[in-house]
């Protein structure tokens, strides 16, 4: 509703030009012997500083009152909207031999002037140092819906490189969130790869998971799910989920209800952390229950044999975690 108010008033902006440049009056000619006042600095227009030629035949104004001088040919180019809109003649006067714009009129944008200077930075190709234009995922957010409300492929296109830098990788699931929401297959990809490594149930991850459609979030939350059943699988498959399991060298019976605990603990942090980079830590490794899979030994007859290779068992276990899909 609020982009469809918004784009109502600038398309009534837009109509309204052309009557008001038939509308000068011979009145405003000013007389020889009549000196004009000057007008104080206060009420002089704010042009912001990229955007103040005066050749430039179109003016738009922030909701902070900032002035943007912009070609009316390159928003044409740039935005679906304005093309389809601006269907008025070249803003010019009858006497002025010149047809120089000397009464160019202001459409006035709800977007605050930081916003519109990203935005027609990027349109004009004037350059934008990402860092201090999008600082947060709000001005990210921002930006992308004046490009849809403004039909401007151009700067979403532009947007789909800024997104995937580092420092929004940083949090995945805002990037998730985001992709999904402008259809973005390769980046959701990318995003949804990393937010294996988050713990989904913490509460600050609640508002981005609340603004995910039904299939978005089911699409997230399968891929973690067929993590841990296709490990699960891999795990059962290794020889000490047999049961009984007998020493391999004496064929005596040996109780290993250890790697069975070991087993559900892996489990367990894949829930936590369905990367899967945490359990081939050495951290993992030392937890009391895998130093009693570790210690399990063959209690036959001059066996005593150990019944697990450390190096060789969480070798299988990385192996196995690194075969599993890792993206939606």
């Amino acid at each position: 509703m609020k982009m469809a108010m918004d784009l109502n008033t600038v398309q009534k902006s837009l109509e309204d030009l052309q009557s008001n440049h038939s509308s000068v009056s011979d009145s405003s000619t000013i007389s020889p012997s009549t000196t004009p006042s000057s007008p104080s600095t206060e009420s002089l227009p704010q042009y912001h500083p990229s955007f103040s030629f005066e050749d430039a035949d179109l003016i738009l104004s922030s909701a902070d009152s900032t002035l943007f001088r912009v070609p009316s040919i390159t928003l044409k180019m740039a935005s679906g909207f304005f093309r389809s809109t601006m269907t008025l003649p070249q803003n010019t006067h009858k006497d002025d031999p010149n047809g120089s714009d000397t009464h160019s009129e202001i459409i006035h944008l709800s977007e605050s002037s930081k916003l519109l200077e990203t935005l027609l930075s990027i349109v004009c190709c004037l350059g934008v140092n990402p860092v201090s234009a999008f600082a947060t995922f709000e001005d990210v957010s921002d930006l992308l819906f004046a490009a849809e409300k403004y039909e401007m492929p151009g700067v979403t296109s532009y947007m789909r490189t800024v997104i995937v830098g580092p420092r929004f990788l940083a949090d995945p699931l805002r990037v998730y969130a985001l992709s999904c929401r402008y259809g973005w297959p390769p980046e959701a990809k990318l995003s949804s790869r990393l937010t294996l490594s988050l713990d989904l149930t913490q509460q600050k991850y609640r508002p981005t998971l609340d603004s995910l459609q039904g299939a978005h979030l089911m699409a997230l939350l399968s891929l973690r799910h067929q993590r841990k059943t296709q490990l699960r699988t891999a795990l059962d498959r290794f020889p000490a989920s047999r049961t009984p399991y007998k020493c391999q060298r004496c064929y005596s019976v040996v109780d290993v209800h250890p790697w069975r605990e070991f087993k559900w603990l892996i489990l367990d942090e894949m829930d936590r952390q369905p990367s899967g980079e945490t359990i081939k830590t050495q951290a993992f490794a030392d937890t009391p229950v895998a130093r009693q899979v570790f210690a399990v030994t063959c209690n036959g007859d001059q066996c005593h044999r150990a019944c697990f290779d450390k190096d060789s068992t969480l070798d299988n276990i990385s192996k196995a975690i690194d075969g599993l899909p890792s993206s939606i």
